[in-house]
């Protein structure tokens, strides 16, 4: 049927023939291409990939490197730190040497090691305790001889010191400016209330206020604290004068502690 009809057979033939040639000019002109863009593709991801491996090497030589050095700065920090305190600890044993030879009894150096406040007492936490000497009763003072307190109880490396504003503590004190001599009592929160302060005598602004050495078990006494109102007249004779303790818990310079009779 196909050979009864040459129309139909030379459009096939054509159709053919385009297809073949269509085919071949794809393969021939395509081919290259596609290889080409294979070749630059694979080199990219490969490339891509090396340059990755190469950071990641990289970067974790430096963060050996980095760890090193920040374990080697840590040593360091923490060798200054251990000398800084044991230079701190030798300095206030001497200190504390000094004052045993000047009063005649033994003085330790001693560190803060907490601060709390129980039904209105104000109590510092020391780290020495009766392995040390330690005992109720014993005094604490600072290096400018401000008077910290007393202690209160002493347990195993530990001991607990009632401070002098506590509510209840009584001193009698003088005043540095005046010499005249009156009663202080602890009023909690740092202060104390200073009455039996004659009318007629003049408190000068911030003066100091001192224990009688009967009070303080030192020759000289002990620094109180300081005046921050100058009071008001409580009757006819008498007025009362407020103070602040010098003895800040919060910010505790370094103490010692006198132990009595031992």
């Amino acid at each position: 049927m196909l050979t009864k009809n040459p129309r139909i057979v030379k459009i096939l033939f054509f159709a053919v023939a385009v297809g073949l040639l269509i085919f071949l000019s794809v393969r021939i002109l395509f081919s290259p291409t596609v290889e080409f863009f294979m070749q630059r593709t694979s080199s990219f991801v490969f490339e891509t990939a090396g340059r990755l491996i190469l950071k990641m090497a990289n970067f974790s030589i430096d963060g050996q490197e980095s760890r090193r050095l920040r374990e080697e700065n840590s040593r360091l920090l923490l060798g200054s730190a251990e000398v800084e305190i044991l230079r701190k600890e030798n300095n206030e044993f001497r200190k504390a040497a000094g004052l045993s030879e000047s009063l005649g009894k033994n003085v330790l150096a001693v560190s803060p090691a907490g601060f709390f406040r129980l039904f209105g007492n104000e109590i510092l936490v020391i780290n020495l305790g009766r392995e040390s000497g330690i005992r109720s009763g014993d005094i604490v003072f600072t290096e400018d001889k401000v008077y910290v307190g007393r202690v209160l109880m002493a347990g195993e490396g530990t001991a607990e010191v009632l401070l002098a504003s506590s509510p209840y503590e009584v001193f009698d004190v003088v005043f540095s400016t005046s010499g005249v001599s009156a009663r202080a009592k602890g009023r909690a929160g740092g202060e104390f209330t200073i009455d039996f302060v004659p009318n007629e005598i003049l408190i000068a602004p911030e003066e100091f206020v001192g224990i009688l050495p009967k009070n303080a078990h030192w020759p000289q006494g002990l620094i109180l604290g300081r005046v921050f109102d100058k009071g008001t007249v409580a009757g006819g004779i008498f007025k009362e004068v407020s103070a602040v303790h010098l003895f800040n818990p919060s910010q505790p310079p370094p103490i010692f502690v006198i132990l009595l009779g031992r």
